[in-house]
């Protein structure tokens, strides 16, 4: 287990992951990508989504005009 004062082992996570990738005779380009894609999918994309959630939530728009006999058909 790595404990790292940053959140999410911001920077820490990366480098690990990158030797670890190294050592197992990949090339340190290649694992470089690889770890950047992997925090970006994991990390990034995911805190993206939540940003975008939290604008939607709290500015729904249209979702409260819509009246309860329109999407029901009556």
């Amino acid at each position: 287990m790595i404990v790292s004062p940053t959140p999410a082992g911001l920077g820490f996570f990366e480098g690990s992951l990158t030797l670890v990738l190294t050592s197992m005779d990949i090339p340190i380009g290649y694992a470089a990508i690889i770890t950047l894609a992997y925090r970006g999918i994991t990390f990034w994309l995911t805190l993206l989504f939540g940003v975008i959630s939290l604008r939607v939530l709290e500015h729904p728009g249209k979702l409260h005009e819509v009246k309860p006999e329109e999407v029901i058909g009556d």
